[in-house]
Formats: C-alpha cells, structure tokens, sequence
C-alpha cells in the first residue's frame, strides 16, 4: 500500500527542520503540522510500502486523516513526486508573506504621498537586483507577495517580474495601484503568468480624487479601471484618503464603489507626512472629526444594505448585509500577559521590503528616521529577515511598551489597547513611544460609541 501527496502540496522546513509545514501550492499558504503527522508525509512519496510492519501504531488513523483531508492519496509504487514537492528547509524563521514597494516611481503627483514621490530622491532596484530578491523569497518559501509602490504597473520591467514569481512558485496577493495604467493589454499580462491578485484602487472621493491626485482625468481613468477589473472577475477594493474638502462625499463615494462591483471600501485620513506636510494642516481633519463623522454615516450605510464591507481604519469593519456581524480592531488586542505578549503580531510572520530594498516589520517604518537601522536584502539576503533591528522589533512586549511610558502604567485601557501601533509610534525615533492614535481612541471611550449606534442592527 502506497500513498503520494496530491500534486498540490509541497513539505517544508523553516529554522533547520524545527518547524514543519505542508504548503498549497495553489494559494501559497503554508500549514504548520505536528511532527508525528509530518513524520508520515515524509514517506508519503510512492516509494515506502505502508504494508509492512513496523511503523508507529497510529499511522493508519493519520493516514486514513490526511487522505479524507485531500492531502494525500493512494498509489502505484514508482508514483513520485515532483522535485517541488519534495521536502525542503531554510533557515530562517517561517515568514507568511511579504509586501514589497517594487518601486518609489509615481505617474501621478498625489498631495498626501507617503513615499513622498515624486519629490523624493529615487533610486529604484535595477531588474537585476529585483530578480534576485525575488529569488532570495523563493530560496526561502516565502510564497505571497504583495505589491505597492510608488506605483509598482510603472517599472517597464513588470513582465520581469511577473514570470520570476511564477518560476519561484510565488503568488501574487494583492496589488495598490492608482489604476491609471490598468488596461486590457496589463490584465492579460497578468493572466500570461497565472497571476490572478486582487487590486487595491486609490479613488478619494466622487468629484474630489484629481485634486489630491495632481493629475487631472484621473477620477475618470480610475473608474473605468475598476469597471474593467470587475469585468474579467477580479476583486478590487476601494481605498480612501479624508480631508476636509472631501469628506462630504463619503456617503457617495461608499455607493459608487459598490456599484462599480468592489468588494470593500478602505478609509483612512490623510497625514501630516512627507507630501501632505506642505499643505500646513489646512485640510488635515482632526482624529475627533474624522471618528464623529464614521458614526455620523454608519446609520445610514446599514440601512442603505450595500453590498459591500465597509472598513473605517482602526474604528470598525461592517458588512452591509451583515451589520450585526462588525468588528471593531483596536478592541481584538488583549494583552492580561504584559510581559510575553507581542504587540505587533503582524510581525511574527511577515516582512515589508522597502523601495531600495530594506527589509523592515511594515511600510511604515519606511521614510522614518528609524528606517536606516534596518538591513538591505540587496547587501545582506536573507540575513536581513532577521536583522537586530529587525528582531528588536519583534521582541517588543507590552510590559516593554509601559515601561518606557509614564502615563501607560495606570492607564484602565493598558491590557485591551495592545499598546498601540509600533510603527506610528516609531515616527518620533522610538520602536517603545507612545501611540497617540490608539490612546485617544480608548480615552475617547469610542468603542462604547460604536456599540450605542449599532446595537439596533445587532
């Protein structure tokens, strides 16, 4: 009796064979599995006969588990598998997924750009060196990748790209574009290579979105590449920037993005950072107004029943079929342990790479003073997933956080705000200040008003 794993699924190892997983090459996650079950898939490979004696007493009940669970199925001995599915090991630590800004080029002139493009100075990675970092995540199994910029459909190199993810098994995730170049002949390109991400689309407001894009014709370009997106069945979801002179079409731009077929709408307000630090604040909404306004408009998209997940960053996140169902993000930390809780979990198993090739927690480290601490996956490979900054940073705990914060050792909220954001916190120069976002939003007691609005559609 012969058993091979179904062509899907691949074995590997992460820290030198201390941890297992079975990864689906379809979607390019990866599981982690016990050893005793990891021990058995290992000779799930057509040559070890089942049969005989000897093996550990609960084989049958595992086998019997993985083939029910379409992981693996009975053979002929001689059906082996491919070179990929074969059992593989890295020594570095399991990684998920990565978000990588393929570039900090822009073919627009967006007032608020985090980046600060396109006055910042550029140095985009050559092909070469793209290439290479591609590699360096396939040698490693990091297998999701998501892509931002700048405008990552810039780089004349993209094609590059995409068939260098498709040769590593990588697949590509998610991509934020501007949509501006997002075209029939760009969609095919992506189809070619088996690349099928969803596209996150810059859109800032009915009436409103050439102003803060620079460009004007953009607002028009953008919805006929949502409307193209949505035409060869590719998900995208809506993101938002608020100011002042467009927070008035809130209520317009969450229907228009549900007409056009999105599956979410993502809305933040804009920052004083890089480019929207020239505009002095002018139109800069203050947290208050930015969170009255949410509650203002959450009646009335409830009762609108759009078919669409609306997601208010860091405040709630709603179905319009689904109201009773929200979440509200600050309230799912609760760190009762504060001193071996982490408070960034999304670094655990992710990596962000910068424009010039950092390999830093998140994106928002990126264009901070604290951004030279962290190594170059151009100079260092690998080792820069597990740089000292890079495990500073993961090691942080709340007990850490309170510590380095007077006022956080007191604080009623201290065990359910998960300590902030470390990244906007790191903006004044420190990986354990304060996250002054998160603090007004307890303070604020605005979870408590969230609730009071939505408690009639629970």
């Amino acid at each position: 009796m012969y058993y091979r794993l179904c062509e899907k699924y691949s074995l590997r190892g992460f820290l030198s064979g201390r941890e297992y997983f079975i990864l689906n090459d379809k979607n390019g996650v990866h599981y982690s599995i016990p050893k005793n079950i990891f021990d058995v898939l290992l000779l799930c490979n057509g040559k070890v006969d089942f049969s005989l004696l000897g093996f550990p007493s609960d084989t049958p009940k595992i086998l019997g588990f993985l083939e029910k669970k379409g992981v693996i199925m009975p053979c002929m001995r001689g059906e082996y598998l491919s070179p990929y599915q074969e059992y593989k090991q890295t020594d570095i630590r399991h990684i998920r997924e990565a978000f990588w800004s393929v570039t900090g080029r822009c073919n627009l002139k967006c007032k608020h750009c985090f980046q600060g493009t396109p006055n910042k100075s550029i140095y985009d990675l050559s092909t070469e060196e793209v290439l290479n970092v591609i590699d360096i995540l396939g040698e490693n199994f990091i297998t999701r990748v998501n892509l931002t910029g700048g405008e990552p459909l810039v780089r004349p190199d993209i094609e590059d790209i995409l068939a260098a993810f498709k040769r590593n098994h990588i697949k590509l995730c998610t991509v934020s574009s501007n949509g501006v170049l997002l075209d029939e002949k760009m969609i095919s390109l992506f189809k070619k290579y088996d690349m099928h991400p969803s596209f996150q689309i810059s859109f800032d407001g009915v009436g409103c979105h050439d102003w803060l894009r620079g460009v004007p014709g953009t607002e028009e370009k953008v919805i006929r590449a949502i409307k193209l997106c949505v035409e060869n069945d590719i998900k995208v979801v809506m993101a938002t920037c608020l100011h002042k002179d467009n927070i008035h079409s809130l209520e317009d731009t969450v229907k228009l993005a549900e007409s056009l077929g999105c599956v979410r709408i993502k809305i933040n307000p804009v920052t004083a950072f890089n480019n929207y630090s020239n505009e002095n604040g002018v139109r800069l909404l203050s947290q208050n107004e930015v969170y009255n306004a949410y509650l203002a408009y959450l009646p009335r998209f409830v009762e609108s029943n759009l078919d669409i997940f609306l997601e208010f960053g860091n405040f709630i996140s709603v179905h319009g079929k689904k109201p009773g169902d929200y979440e509200i993000p600050p309230m799912q930390h609760n760190c009762m342990d504060l001193v071996t809780n982490r408070v960034c979990q999304i670094v655990m198993d992710s990596i962000y790479i910068s424009d010039t090739g950092r390999v830093m927690p998140c994106m928002r480290l990126s264009e901070n003073i604290v951004e030279n601490r962290f190594e170059k996956i151009t100079e260092t490979g690998a080792d820069s997933f597990s740089s000292r900054a890079f495990m500073e940073f993961m090691s942080i705990s709340a007990r850490d956080v309170v510590n380095n914060n007077e006022e956080c050792k007191d604080c009623q909220y201290i065990c359910h705000c998960g300590c902030g954001c470390r990244g906007i916190a790191a903006s004044n120069g420190s990986f354990y200040g304060k996250d002054e976002y998160r603090c007004n939003f307890f303070k604020g007691e605005w979870a408590k008003k969230i609730d009071k609005v939505m408690e009639a559609y629970r």
